[in-house]
């Protein structure tokens, strides 16, 4: 059976929960809109009110569209539009594909201070069920540490047979909200980002989730992001089983240019699988900070694609 990925990794004592504080298969949408825009990519998802910039999703009680920052797939797809709401629900359409799901909130669990929501729909017309895992704003008054103005969502299409069980058949990390206008990041000093990462893996025949805590340091005057996940575990979509991954443990050093929200960089895990990322700051004075990326081995035979999102 497809199992519930993130409720095994937490329930196994696998990740830490303490508070503190696009590259192939994606395209930026900063490429085709002005940086700063928070125009949703996908128009019958209708679109942000230009007078308030900087959307506080916990204050969201209905469906209110979040820019699309970046995305990275696992085959090739277009990009998702989503909506967010502190009703624990998310909306993920991707209008090309007749896709236009609102997910609810199966289980849930916090991951390193961060609140993270899965939740599944099934096409009983295709055989196939949808499933999102996504970090969150989180309205809780008593959490200290929560996103406000972006969430990070994995995406993910399953194939089930009669008996079933399921395979994954497509995948797409996305990170979403408000973007920091490019004139609004800081230009001196430094920041420190805590989050958490989320992702799946195909190792050969074997498809896996993925999740690790996240940490970046931003250096505003010289313009990079130095990014890294530790304590990764990963688990079987087939059995449910799971376990440490240090070999999915990543780092890596994103750049952006002047005045300009658009972050680029590659990243490498301990396994050796290497790729591209890219992410945007969110919030005013680049208050959280949302990347994806998609890492593949030398050999070719794994893929990771995710992403992560963080806060100061």
């Amino acid at each position: 059976m497809y199992k519930p990925v993130f409720a095994a990794l937490v329930a196994a004592g696998l990740l830490s929960a303490c508070g503190g504080g696009g590259g192939s298969g994606g395209t930026r949408p900063g490429d085709t809109v002005p940086v700063g825009s928070d125009q949703p990519q996908l128009a019958p998802l209708g679109q942000i009110p230009a007078t308030d910039h900087h959307i506080d999703f916990t204050q969201q009680t209905l469906l209110t569209p979040a820019g699309l920052g970046s995305f990275d797939t696992l085959n090739d797809m277009p990009a998702p539009a989503v909506e967010l709401s502190n009703q624990r629900q998310i909306r993920v359409a991707i209008p090309d594909l007749g896709i236009n799901d609102v997910f609810g909130a199966d289980s849930s669990q916090i991951v390193n201070g961060l609140r993270v929501d899965t939740g599944s729909v099934t096409d009983n017309n295709t055989g196939t069920r949808r499933t999102v895992t996504s970090i969150t704003p989180d309205a809780t008054s008593t959490n200290p540490f929560k996103l406000q103005f972006s969430s990070l969502g994995v995406w993910n299409t399953a194939n089930i047979d009669t008996s079933g069980n399921a395979t994954m058949t497509n995948a797409a990390a996305f990170s979403v909200g408000t973007r920091t206008l490019g004139t609004d990041i800081p230009t001196t000093g430094t920041a420190n980002y805590q989050g958490a990462m989320l992702g799946v893996a195909v190792e050969g025949s074997s498809q896996y989730s993925v999740a690790a805590d996240a940490a970046a340091v931003a250096n505003f005057g010289v313009r990079n992001v130095s990014v890294q996940t530790t304590n990764s575990v990963r688990t079987d979509m087939a059995t449910g089983a799971a376990g440490a991954a240090p070999g999915y443990n990543m780092s890596g050093t994103l750049t952006y240019p002047a005045a300009t929200n658009a972050l680029s960089g590659t990243m490498t895990t301990a396994d050796g699988k290497t790729g591209t990322a890219s992410g945007n700051f969110y919030g005013p004075q680049a208050a959280e900070l949302g990347m994806t990326f998609k890492l593949t081995s030398p050999t070719g035979t794994g893929t990771l694609v995710g992403g992560a999102a963080l806060k100061r």
